[in-house]
């Protein structure tokens, strides 16, 4: 990650003091954008995206809990960032704690968001992009690729089950409220010229 990017990533925390947890915009090694921020998921939102993955893309419920709606061109408060860079301010750390080594494949910066949203706003900055490598494993098409595979499904569900055993299934009011407030927020700034900000966000310059 260049030194420049978390010199601006330093700055925007600075300037905005109410900001805990900050996340970069992510692309891959050829450019295209990678969408890793998410709303706060359910168990019927994973099933349907385990099961049925088609059914989720073409119905648009995928591109929701993304949060495409934002184009990932603007400023945004985001109840998931991507985990694999984010910056997080040191009193939040203190209040808030770290990963939760009980979660894995993801769950683990789910959970970490979470607990940041209590006392602070975890926010998305465009202007900084970072590059993901994807990890491609030779031995993907043989029984030992295939067993890694099964590991990583097993603790993903593993992952899942005590994440909705902590924080709540199917109803979960803290959850509705908090996707909700980012869904508004989103659909306040597809109404704004670019460049005009709606209450309560930023635009970046």
């Amino acid at each position: 990650m260049p030194l420049d990017a978390v010199a601006r990533m330093v700055a925007y925390m600075e300037q905005h003091p109410d900001v805990g947890l900050l996340a970069p915009r992510v692309q891959d090694v050829d450019g295209r954008l990678q969408p890793l921020c998410s709303l706060l998921p359910g168990p019927l939102e994973l099933l349907l995206g385990r099961c049925f993955p088609l059914l989720r893309r073409s119905s648009g419920r995928l591109a929701r809990y993304q949060l495409h709606a934002g184009g990932y061109s603007r400023v945004m408060e985001v109840p998931v960032p991507p985990g694999c860079c984010l910056l997080m301010r040191v009193e939040t750390v203190l209040r808030a704690g770290m990963f939760d080594e009980r979660f894995l494949q993801r769950f683990d910066t789910v959970d970490l968001a979470r607990r940041t949203a209590c006392i602070a706003r975890t926010v998305f900055v465009p202007h900084v992009t970072v590059l993901r490598h994807p990890v491609r494993d030779p031995t993907q098409t043989s029984a030992r690729g295939w067993r890694r595979r099964s590991a990583a499904l097993w603790w993903r569900c593993v992952s899942a089950w005590r994440y909705f055993d902590k924080w709540g299934w199917l109803r979960d009011a803290e959850r509705d409220r908090i996707n909700a407030r980012a869904l508004r927020q989103l659909g306040q700034a597809r109404r704004q010229p670019d460049g005009v900000s709606p209450a309560g966000t930023d635009v970046a310059g």
